[in-house]
């Protein structure tokens, strides 16, 4: 059985995506690879995930790096 992504609403995404842009911004120098990152859909506060998928707290989300690029 396949896993379907989550349909994020485009505020959320856009979110998710400054964020993960703002990271390799301020890290230029990084050679870790970026899994994704975990966003709150309310405060649209999140963070980069570099190692392996994170527990999600109550209502945020994981947005895989296919959906950021």
């Amino acid at each position: 059985m396949a896993v379907l992504p989550v349909l994020l609403d485009p505020t959320t995404l856009k979110a998710a995506q400054r964020i993960y842009r703002t990271y390799f911004e301020v890290h230029q120098n990084s050679t870790q690879t970026a899994l994704g990152v975990v966003i709150d859909p309310y405060t649209l506060r999140g963070f980069v995930i570099l190692r392996r998928k994170p527990a999600l707290l109550p209502g945020e989300f994981f947005v895989p790096i296919e959906q950021l690029e």
